[in-house]
C-alpha cells in the first residue's frame, strides 16, 4: 500500500531497508539519503534533495515532509521518493511512490473489535488468549484501500478512516471464516459468504465525495455514486 502524506499538513515517509527481499538494518558506515520529487520529476515547493534520513530503532528509515513541501496546487498521486543507503559495502537504491492526499486513511480495527464480532466463537476457534489478528486486519485494509485507489482520484477523496471501520471489520470476518473452511459448502464457508456480502453492502452505502477541483468544498457534481460503479477521473 502506498504511503500517504496529508496535503498542506505534511508527515513522515518511512521504509524498511531490504537486501534480496530480506529486512536489514542500515549501519552507521553510511547515512541513508533521500530525494523527493513530484510525479513529473519536478521538485517540491520546499525541496527535499539528497536529504539525510533518520535510522529508526526498529531498523526502518524515515524522513520528515514539512507542510511547506506539500503545499501544492492540489492533492497529487504518485510522488517519488528515491532512497540511497549502504549495507555491507554495497550501495543500494530504492524508489517508492506515495500520494499527497486530503484525507489519509488508516485502519481503525483492533484485535478487540474482531473478538467482539466473533463473540463466543473467539474462545472456540482461538483458545490462545494472546492470539492476534494483526495480519488479517492489515491484509483486509490493504484490499479495501486498493479498491479505493482503483476507483480513481484517491488523493481528492473526502473520507474519514472511521467511516471504513464497519466494512473493514466485515472484511476481516470474511477472511477469518474463509480460513476455517474446509469445504465449499460447510458452515464456515457460509459464514464467510455472509460476511463478504455484509462488507459489500457496507461499502456500497458509503458516501464517496471528491474535491476534484481542489476548492476545499464538495459540490453536488463532485458526489460519488457507489463502490461498484464510481470512476472518478481527474481533470
Amino acid at each position: 500500500m502506498k504511503q500517504q502524506i496529508q496535503f498542506e499538513v505534511g508527515g513522515t515517509l518511512r521504509f524498511q531497508p531490504t537486501l534480496d527481499g530480506k529486512p536489514i538494518s542500515v549501519g552507521s558506515e553510511s547515512d541513508p539519503i533521500v530525494t523527493v520529487s513530484r510525479a513529473d520529476g519536478t521538485a517540491l515547493p520546499e525541496a527535499i534533495s539528497e536529504a539525510l534520513a533518520t535510522r529508526e530503532a526498529d531498523g526502518s528509515v524515515s524522513i520528515g515532509v514539512s507542510a511547506a513541501a506539500v503545499t501544492l496546487p492540489g492533492p497529487e498521486a504518485n510522488l517519488i521518493a528515491d532512497w540511497t543507503y549502504s549495507y555491507d559495502g554495497q550501495t543500494i537504491r530504492r524508489r517508492d511512490l506515495f500520494d499527497v492526499v486530503r484525507f489519509p486513511l488508516y485502519s481503525t480495527v483492533s484485535d478487540d473489535d474482531i473478538k467482539r464480532e466473533m463473540g463466543k466463537l473467539t474462545t472456540i476457534l482461538f483458545p490462545n488468549a494472546d492470539m492476534t489478528f494483526a495480519d488479517t486486519i492489515n491484509l483486509a485494509f490493504e484490499e479495501i484501500y486498493a479498491g479505493l485507489e482503483a476507483m480513481g482520484n484517491r488523493p481528492s477523496l473526502v473520507m474519514e478512516s472511521e467511516q471504513l471501520k464497519l466494512a473493514h471489520s466485515a472484511k476481516c470476518m470474511a477472511r477469518i471464516y474463509s480460513d476455517q473452511s474446509g469445504a465449499p459448502d460447510d458452515i464456515w464457508s457460509a459464514r464467510a459468504k455472509r460476511e463478504q456480502a455484509r462488507y459489500e453492502t457496507l461499502m456500497d452505502e458509503l458516501p464517496y465525495r471528491y474535491d476534484t477541483n481542489d476548492s476545499g468544498t464538495i459540490t453536488q457534481s463532485e458526489e460519488g455514486t457507489n463502490w461498484g460503479t464510481s470512476t472518478i477521473v481527474r481533470t
